[in-house]
């Protein structure tokens, strides 16, 4: 379960796009903001499948044509069965990239392991950063079997302490 200090991670129809596919991702994550990748005396768990994030969402993934590719919803629950479920990374950083909490950063990652529910391609990780210029601060999907599109500044994309 995510503990009483909590951020929150939300894709409201974010679209990302290549030349060859496109994926529009909704959904929303809570994540414990106590741990910090950045900070070697307090890093995240390294397990693939645990409890410092949960959330759900769904996905498409059409190509140029707009033919359906892929879909699938994303649960992030710690399922005793799921290999990746929970919180992939979470990193926080001042101005001169010292550790700090979520809330007091200048910079901030923090990525999600999902079950698909896709039997071909069962787990996504999604993920977006914050910069001090916004125009630069990026959000990516991926899925285990290799589709990855990433984004500058998407719209929809929401990183919150």
């Amino acid at each position: 379960m995510v503990t009483a200090t909590n951020g929150c991670l939300i894709f409201n129809n974010a679209v990302f796009t290549d030349s060859e596919l496109t994926v529009t991702v909704n959904g929303q994550w809570s994540f414990n903001t106590t741990c910090n990748n950045n900070d070697p005396n307090n890093e995240c768990p390294t397990a693939a499948n645990n409890n410092y994030a949960r959330g759900s969402g769904s996905y498409v993934v059409t190509d140029a044509s707009g033919a359906v590719v892929e879909q699938g919803t994303l649960r992030t629950a710690n399922t005793a069965v799921a290999e990746f479920e929970g919180l992939a990374n979470a990193t926080y950083g001042d101005a001169g990239g010292n550790p700090t909490s979520c809330s007091a950063a200048v910079f901030r990652e923090v990525d999600v392991y999902a079950s698909t529910g896709v039997a071909s391609d069962p787990y996504a990780e999604v993920g977006a950063n914050t910069l001090p210029d916004p125009s630069i601060s990026n959000a990516f999907f991926t899925t285990i079997n290799g589709i990855f599109l990433s984004g500058l500044a998407p719209a929809g994309v929401t990183l919150s302490c």
